[in-house]
This record gives C-alpha cells, structure tokens and sequence, in this order.
C-alpha cells in the first residue's frame, strides 16, 4: 500500500489518524475502527520498510490498535466484558480523535486571528522578531527560539486547560478586547518581572480569554514590551516596559 505523505508531517499518532479518516473517507462519528486500524498499521509498516526511524508514541498507538484487532477476533462465546472492552476502546479512541480535531480547529483559529490582527499594524510579524531577540534574561537563558516554540507552549498549555476545565471546550464569539488584555499584562510585567507563559496563561477564567491572553502576549512581544526565553522545556517572559 502506498502513501503520498511522510510522518514527518504529522504532531503525532492522532494527527495521523485524522489524516487517514480524511484521506480514506472515513466517517469519524460513525468510524469503522477495524478500516482505521488496518490504514494506520500499513502506514507504520510502510515507514518502517523505509528504515526510518518511528517515534515511541506512534508504536504505543500501533500496539493498541493491534490489541483492539485481537479482541474483535476473539470467539463470539467469549464473556460479555470481552465485548465491553472492545466498545470501551472504540469509544475511548473515537473520543481522543474528536477532542483533538477540535483542538486543532482551535490552533487554526488563533493562528487566522493573529494574523488578522497583524495586519492592521505596519510592521509585519515575522519569525525574526523572536531570533533577533538577543539580550539576557537570566545569565542561563537565550533567546534563540521561533515562533514555533511559543505555539507548542501554548498547545501545552491549553491541553492542561483542557483537563482543569473538562466542561469548557467552547469558544465564546462575544469579542473580548486584546488592546484590553494588553493593557492588563503591562501592570503585570511592570519592573521587568519575569513569569512562565504557562503561569500568565492559566490564570485565564475560560477558553476564549485564554486565546486572547496569547494574542496579547503575541502583540507584547511584536513591540518590544515582552521578551522571551525558553528553559527546561518552558517558555519564560520579562516585561521590558
């Protein structure tokens, strides 16, 4: 079976998923699993006959689905917590692929709204303000870091907002002002005070002024009112008000 895509393209195991349901034109809130397990395990395999290397997360999703075939070919007379757990995992996989489509829709969303909101200032945004961001932090932190750095923080953070807050997945369409939020985060970083995205983030009531806190960390950072580190995994913030 051959594929047109690479695995480098993918976050993840889930993110592959999603690309095969599309691809094969499966159904994901009617998903054949048995047709999804059988796409997904080629598509390893087929990695795997390039003799390129297949990160530990993808292989734990394969053994899972490998799993999951097993049961279904069980005997029929086998106990009905047998088939109880075949129903447990499909369920439990199809929730994990809808859960994380709409994170996906939600990083698709910021990312057009970011770039909206960029556009109504002259100086365009563009992956060099964060390499040209040289001056010291802390005597153990550089500034060497992309875009993509902040973006994976705040995917981070927003999977952790996720499990605090398990009812709130929604995102509010009554507009929340970022000139507002900017305004707010410029007391707080007053005197070069330095705080962990993660920590400025989490204090958000909700899903939507969470977004818009990072749209204003994002509009900080154009400007010159925040700089930005990346230690141990996190990224760090200072106000340079």
């Amino acid at each position: 079976m051959n594929f047109e895509v690479s695995i480098d393209q993918f976050n993840g195991p889930l993110d592959l998923m999603l690309y095969l349901i599309k691809d094969k034109k499966l159904d994901l809130f009617d998903l054949n699993i048995d047709d999804l397990a059988d796409q997904y395990i080629a598509f390893i395999d087929s990695v795997r006959d390039q003799k390129l290397e297949v990160a530990s997360e993808y292989l734990s999703e394969l053994a899972g689905l490998i799993e999951y075939k097993s049961k279904r070919l069980l005997p029929r007379d086998k106990s009905e917590l047998d088939a109880k757990d075949v129903e447990d995992d499909e369920n439990d996989l199809v929730r994990r692929l809808i859960e994380y489509q709409r994170y996906k829709e939600v990083s698709i969303e910021l990312a057009e709204r970011y770039e909206e909101r960029s556009k109504q200032f002259a100086k365009p945004i563009s992956s060099r303000l964060f390499k040209e961001i040289k001056t010291s932090l802390q005597d153990s932190v550089t500034y060497e870091q992309t875009p993509y750095d902040l973006m994976n923080a705040m995917m981070k953070v927003m999977s952790r907002f996720k499990l605090a807050h398990p009812q709130d997945v929604s995102i509010e369409r009554a507009e929340l002002s970022v000139d507002d939020v900017v305004e707010d985060l410029r007391k707080v970083f007053q005197g070069g005070v330095v705080l962990s995205l993660d920590h400025v983030l989490s204090q958000a009531p909700n899903l939507q002024y969470l977004l818009v806190s990072f749209l204003a960390v994002l509009d900080m950072l154009r400007i010159g009112d925040l700089k930005m580190s990346y230690q141990d995994e996190a990224v760090y913030l200072k106000g340079a008000i």
